[in-house]
This record gives structure tokens, sequence and C-alpha cells, in this order.
């Protein structure tokens, strides 16, 4: 830590990565030997039966219906990723799940917002949650009965453990730390980042490792992060040009900068918004609104695609009331909702 910081890193990191390298110790002093199966399965079993008896926690659920469906709920230890082009709700999405995770069923949530300010991140879980136009909060044009509303909307937050940490230029390393002593200190079930390629690179300034070497970096540090706190993570990431377009299906090689993502991670979903690539206004009109979430990964069960519907102006992400029976080809294969496996 005393060459890094005489070699011009910065302080804050240079800090961080002497704790990360104390805590290895330690870690390394006290690390678990192999395990023999028989007994492994036989706590695997005992899990297992004591969530589905309700004695554990249960799986984490998205709050939307389809897609709790082909999901079958997301677990403790996993790394989800959300992944859309620019301008397509990644960050809408995270909000979303956000609100419906630690307001409306109670988990203990952490956000890292490394884009906007906490006070953007609430204004549009307000727009939300009031159902109020969100260009009236942005302008501060409110009638009397939004007021009431995004003031109704604001006491739904008394009993939600929803922490959010909006420093732009946070490292893996500084999230990792920031995450473990808010564990010991809050208790924490669901670490939220806002998005992947916006975590500055560890080595800061005077680093000199490729952008894919440090987009992989961080996907590790993420997976890593879910498995040794025991919380579920969930990070936005960015898709390449290679996405885009209204017939365009989005595939797992789409995602940009780094094929350690798909392979650290244990869901990823891709959003896609048809009406971005509209050819003229009778096109825009019809399409206007419609998401399409597709699950490009599940290491432990299906992949598929569900249906959305987006009011942007309300910061809302909705599912249909019906959803369509949809299949689609991505990497030379059918894939249907909830019937292809794969690893």
């Amino acid at each position: 830590a005393i060459q890094e910081a005489y070699l011009g890193l910065d302080p804050q990191e240079t800090l961080v990565r002497a704790q990360m390298g104390l805590e290895g110790v330690e870690t390394s002093l006290h690390a678990e030997e192999p395990e023999n199966a028989e007994p492994a399965a036989a706590s695997a079993l005992a899990s297992l039966f004591a969530r589905a008896d309700g004695d554990q926690p249960p799986n984490f659920y998205t709050g939307y219906e389809a897609t709790d469906e082909l999901l079958c709920g997301m677990r403790r230890q996993e790394l989800v990723i959300v992944a859309a082009r620019p301008s397509h709700g990644k960050t809408m999405y995270l909000l979303n799940l956000a609100r419906k995770l630690a307001v409306q069923q109670t988990h203990k949530v952490l956000f890292f917002s490394l884009e906007m300010s906490e006070g953007q991140c609430l204004e549009r879980m307000l727009s939300a949650m009031g159902n109020v136009n969100g260009n009236h909060i942005r302008n501060a044009m409110l009638t009397y009965q939004e007021r009431v509303s995004l003031h109704d909307a604001a006491e739904e937050f008394a009993n939600a453990e929803l922490w959010f940490d909006s420093s732009p230029d946070r490292t893996i390393n500084a999230i990792r730390s920031v995450t473990r002593r808010h564990r010991a200190k809050h208790g924490l079930d669901i670490v939220m980042v806002d998005y992947l390629q916006y975590v500055t690179p560890a080595e800061g300034r005077g680093g000199h490792r490729k952008r894919h070497e440090e987009i992989g970096h961080i996907s590790r540090g993420l997976k890593m992060m879910a498995r040794q706190e025991d919380v579920l993570v969930i990070s936005a990431a960015q898709l390449n040009r290679e996405a885009e377009g209204q017939q365009t299906i989005p595939r797992l090689s789409h995602l940009r900068e780094s094929g350690s993502i798909e392979q650290d991670a244990d869901v990823v979903m891709a959003l896609h918004c048809p009406w971005r690539y509209a050819k003229n206004q009778e096109e825009y009109d019809q399409l206007q609104g419609k998401m399409q979430m597709h699950l490009l990964k599940q290491r432990n069960g299906p992949v598929g695609q569900v249906e959305m519907m987006s009011q942007e102006v309300f910061c809302l992400i909705e599912e249909p009331v019906q959803q369509p029976s949809t299949s689609y080809q991505s990497g030379g294969s059918s894939y249907s909702n909830g019937h292809t496996p794969v690893d």
C-alpha cells in the first residue's frame, strides 16, 4: 500500500486495497477445507427443506409475475445482470426492482448509483409510486393533488430498508468494502449497482489494464462479493451497438467490452425497446411503450422472453395482464418460455 501511494494512486483506493489485503490474509488463515459430498448433500437438503417450510429466507422475487415464473426467484450469492442499450430502461428497471424489493417486500437493499444522485433516483421512484408525471417533478410545477400523492408515496419509505450510495467514482474494491461494512452494521439482502461499466477501474488513474480486462475484473469482483457477503447482487450493464435495431434479438455476445460478464453472471436479462427504432410516426405510435425482457442466461433454469410495458414519464415498468406465447432463435437454438434449460 505504501508503494502504491508513492506510485500516485488515489489515496482512498490505496486505503481500500490495504483493507482488502488485510481481510484477504484473515480469510486465508481461516480458509475452509474441501467438504465431503455426503454431509454437504445433507446440509443442502436441510437448507432446501427449511426454505420450503419458511424457516429460512426464501428466494427473492422481482414482483413481475411472468418474470418470476420464468426465474423461480433469485437467490443469495447470485449475480444478476440487467443489460440494455442506452435509453432502453436499465436504470428505470433497477429502480422499479428496488421499489418492489425494498418497499413492497421489505428486503434490505443497498443501491450503488454511479450515474445519478440519490435525489434523482428518489424523484424517479416517487414518480412511479405516486403516479405523478416526472416532467412535473423535474420542473417543480406540481398541482395540489400531485403534492398529496408524492407526500403519500414518500411515507411508504418509512419502513423500507433502502440505502443509497451515489459516489460517482467507486471502484469494485470500494463497493465491496462499503457493502461489507453496511452488512455488518445494518444487515443486507440485496446489492444493486447502476451500472457495471461506470465502476472506476481498481488501479485508478495509474492503471494500465486493457478495457476488457478491467470489466472482467469488475464483474468477477461483483460475483465474489455476492458469495462472500451472502447477498444477491443485481447490476445493470450496457449492450454494444450490434444489439440495435427493431428486429434485433439481444444476445449474450452483445454484452459490451467483456465476455467475462456472461461467464460470471448467474442470470442475464436484456431489455429491448422496439419503438426506439420506429421508421415513422405511425409505427412509433403503435410500438410506444412496448418493452421486451429477454432472459438470455439462467444458470439453474430455463431462458425465454417476457413482454413488458414502460411508461417513461412515470418511471414505471409493468407486465401486461396477459402474456403472449413467445419463442425465438438465439445462438442457433430455439428458446421458448420456460422450456429450455441452459448451463
